[in-house]
């Protein structure tokens, strides 16, 4: 399968990809249309990209936060997926095409995994079909957001801006 996670200024190449990133010039996204790429995923491919592991030992109500510009079939034939150390918690659905036409920020409560947890791994899957192919996945500004165990306030555990490689 083809690995076609790039980290850098999406073009914006197609009509089913960014123009910039969220904020600051960097987002990690499939194809970014970048010199001898054409910004869409490719058939029967199957890609990952996951964060560095967070400890989060003295969380609690984690969630995972995050903005993207997600571009893909029905779930029927392209499968776009969140996974929290190996647990799906979002999956594009079957019913219809999924199509950002814009950076959508997401809130994914994920404290049945995460909550007290010393390694926490957050994966952003894409598997393809034989036919139709869209821009894929593009993440920027992922945060791991909880509770410390004696605080209110949420704070942020671990922060990747995007704008540079962690």
């Amino acid at each position: 399968t083809q690995d076609d996670w790039q980290i850098g200024t999406p073009s914006g190449v197609t009509v089913y990809d960014p123009a910039g990133a969220h904020s600051g010039t960097k987002a990690w996204a499939n194809d970014l249309g970048l010199t001898g790429w054409d910004g869409l995923y490719k058939n029967l491919a199957q890609s990952w990209l996951e964060a560095p592991v967070v400890d989060c030992t003295g969380a609690r109500n984690v969630r995972l936060k995050f903005w993207r510009y997600l571009t893909v079939e029905r779930s029927t034939y392209d499968q776009a997926a969140v996974f929290v150390n190996g647990t799906l918690v979002w999956r594009n659905a079957a019913g219809a095409d999924h199509r950002d036409t814009g950076w959508t920020q997401v809130t994914l409560d994920i404290s049945a995994y995460a909550d007290g947890q010393r390694e926490v791994r957050v994966r952003f899957e894409l598997q393809s079909d034989d036919s139709v192919t869209f821009g894929g996945w593009a993440i920027d500004d992922l945060a791991l957001v909880g509770d410390a165990s004696d605080v209110t306030p949420p704070t942020v555990l671990k922060s990747y801006p995007m704008n540079q490689q962690t």
